[in-house]
């Protein structure tokens, strides 16, 4: 058995699920389970309706935190029962543990401690993050510091970078992006076309290939944003602008879990007739279709977008103080081709060069695991001595270093 514990925040489903996918193309008897701690994120991974299929095929969903309704005390014999028949596994030998640091902290170390060489503690997204993007929050108030990495467990991560890395443990392991391995590119294609049919058809749209994806977040104050800066009046400039310049592509609105939607529907009623669907849809699967991908704040979709070889778009309002941090420039400006910052009529006029150039970017190629990390998780055992990880998979770490 598998058991994967998701942090709070949809991109560690995203990162680790077509490694599960690969996986079970391995090993299909193979158990998985998903397990999350917030009833907030249980819900928005079951209305993200492919993500919550993709679960589905390989897997099942839970949530370990107390039903709304449910007696606490019934609640925590449940948790006690639960935690011990993981740890009885872990103890045995008959399951492995994948999570994003849930097993850095008490209760769930105890699992841990239990199942040496069956840990492994995963980057929480495939994508690089940059150094903007760490000062971005920390730009007005301290950013909360990490939890600490627990020893003797296998550190996995996409970047060379990252801080699993070059914290104290036994090994660390450099996979490929997850979200570019073959297995999840064939699985977004296999499905994109129904997909879509299904999204035109519940919005009452004549289905088009002239697509436009406008990623939100949250409509809340940002620390890197002007004082005056209000994302409410940057997602209605947006949209003025996406009507003006494209009003024959039909706009895919996929809103963050954390998008307040009640402001949302207020601002789409502003815009009658307009050709807006609001969709749940992966970003990976968008990006198959989509002519370019606009956010007013940099997004990990716009990762997945460039990785498809599809144009990216930020359209921002930047504080001059976080401007200079960035030189002017996106807080992660390896995935963001054009940058605009609170000019609506250079955004139209970007928008208007990106769509008259009908030759997008070609997708990166689609790429395979030589880490023997999969292997591995679907196995038991790592490959045959002439078959491990090169130098450049395996990163060590020697105990204190």
């Amino acid at each position: 058995m598998i058991a994967v514990f998701l942090k709070n925040k949809l991109v560690t489903c995203d990162t680790i699920m077509p490694v599960i996918l690969a996986v079970k193309r391995i090993a299909p008897g193979k158990v998985v389970r998903f397990y999350t701690g917030d009833w907030r994120t249980y819900a928005a991974i079951m209305d993200n309706t492919f993500l919550h299929d993709s679960i589905q095929t390989v897997g099942t969903l839970h949530c370990f935190s107390r039903p709304p309704g449910k007696n606490w005390w019934l609640h925590r014999l449940w948790a006690f029962f639960w935690l011990l028949s993981l740890s009885l596994r872990g103890l045995c030998r008959n399951a492995q543990f994948v999570h994003f640091q849930a097993l850095n902290q008490w209760p769930f170390r105890m699992l841990a401690i239990l199942s040496l060489g069956n840990v492994f503690l995963f980057e929480s997204t495939c994508w690089h993050q940059h150094v903007f993007e760490g000062r971005a929050d920390s730009h007005k108030r301290d950013r909360r510091p990490p939890l600490p990495f627990t020893q003797n467990q296998i550190h996995i991560g996409f970047n060379e970078e990252w801080g699993g890395f070059k914290a104290s443990c036994r090994k660390g392991i450099l996979m490929p992006p997850s979200r570019e391995l073959e297995v999840w590119r064939d699985h977004v294609s296999r499905a994109a076309d129904q997909w879509f049919c299904d999204e035109f058809k519940g919005a009452d749209i004549e289905e088009t290939d002239k697509i436009i994806v406008y990623i939100l977040g949250t409509f809340g104050k940002l620390d890197f944003m002007r004082p005056d800066a209000s994302t409410e009046q940057l997602v209605r400039e947006t949209l003025t602008v996406l009507c003006e310049t494209a009003g024959d592509y039909t706009i895919f609105i996929k809103p963050h879990v954390i998008t307040d939607r009640l402001i949302l529907d207020g601002i789409l009623d502003e815009f009658p007739g307009a050709s807006f669907i609001v969709t749940g849809l992966h970003p990976t699967l968008l990006a198959n279709r989509a002519h370019v991908f606009i956010s007013n704040y940099y997004s990990t979709t716009q990762a997945d977008a460039t990785s498809m070889g599809v144009p990216t778009i930020e359209f921002s309002d930047y504080a001059d103080s976080y401007l200079e941090v960035t030189d002017g420039r996106s807080m992660n400006p390896r995935y963001i081709k054009y940058f605009v910052n609170r000019s609506s009529a250079v955004f139209r006029d970007t928008l208007s060069q990106v769509l008259s150039n009908s030759h997008n970017g070609v997708p990166a190629p689609a790429k395979e695991d030589h880490s023997g990390v999969i292997y591995r998780l679907a196995t038991g055992n790592w490959k045959a001595v002439e078959q491990q990880p090169t130098s450049n998979n395996s990163i060590e770490h020697t105990h204190g270093s």
